[in-house]
């Protein structure tokens, strides 16, 4: 019960979610203890309140390697160069590869 409900990457959705499954309001409070959250019935719903924390630790992670991964993209600058007479641009400069193996790390860790 407490692993479900102390969780970092509970967000107001997921405790809204909570506030439904359970009947009544409940939003974050420092001052919780697991003798109130068992006073106040939370144990009946350790069930639904894992699959909601879980589901929201696992967004945590990905709402974590995006800004890791924006981050990592911070410093980079990219040049681009007309391509022929199309219209179009791409990218120049001597960071190709640098850029191409960036963009393919991010890409690994996006669907991993």
């Amino acid at each position: 019960l407490l692993h479900a409900l102390c969780n970092p990457g509970l967000r107001d959705r997921h405790w809204k979610e909570i506030s439904n499954v359970i009947g009544f309001p409940l939003e974050p409070d420092p001052q919780q203890t697991l003798k109130k959250m068992i006073d106040i019935d939370l144990g009946n719903y350790i069930g639904k309140l894992s699959d909601i924390s879980e589901t929201a630790a696992k967004e945590y992670q990905i709402e974590s390697g995006l800004q890791a991964q924006k981050k990592e993209w911070q410093p980079v600058n990219l040049e681009f160069k007309p391509w022929a007479e199309t219209g179009t641009f791409i990218v120049a400069g001597s960071s190709i590869d640098e850029i191409q193996t960036l963009l393919d790390d991010h890409v690994i860790q996006t669907q991993t």
